[in-house]
């Protein structure tokens, strides 16, 4: 509880857009691919039910670049409730900036 407390508000302090999605759901794969770049491809098993425009590529429900500790630490969170199965509320950003078809995370929380 106190975990999903901390990263909940580690990921609003850094301003969750408004503009973006948001999908609650398990984490069904997390791919990451030499040929894509420095990015981590996310696919929850639920999909998106107002995708932005840009989102052209459905067969994924996000991308978080693994750059800054914030992006890895996104992606720790991640690979750890695949991992045990934990629901997931991933956050939106409002644009494709990692990858031109799919939308970039902003923030993640964990549930119970």
């Amino acid at each position: 509880m106190k975990k999903r407390f901390i990263l909940t508000a580690m990921c609003l302090a850094h301003g969750v857009s408004l503009a973006g999605t948001m999908v609650i759901g398990h984490v069904k794969e997390i791919q990451l691919n030499k040929d894509m770049g420095n990015v981590a491809f996310i696919q929850l098993d639920s999909p998106q039910t107002s995708p932005i425009a840009c989102q052209t590529n459905v067969g994924w429900t996000y991308t978080i670049p693994l750059v800054t500790d914030m992006d890895k630490k996104m992606f720790a969170v991640l690979s750890m409730a695949l991992a045990s199965g934990q629901t997931v509320r991933l956050y939106g950003s409002g644009a494709c900036s990692d990858f031109g078809a799919v939308e970039s995370a902003r923030a993640v929380s964990i549930q119970q």
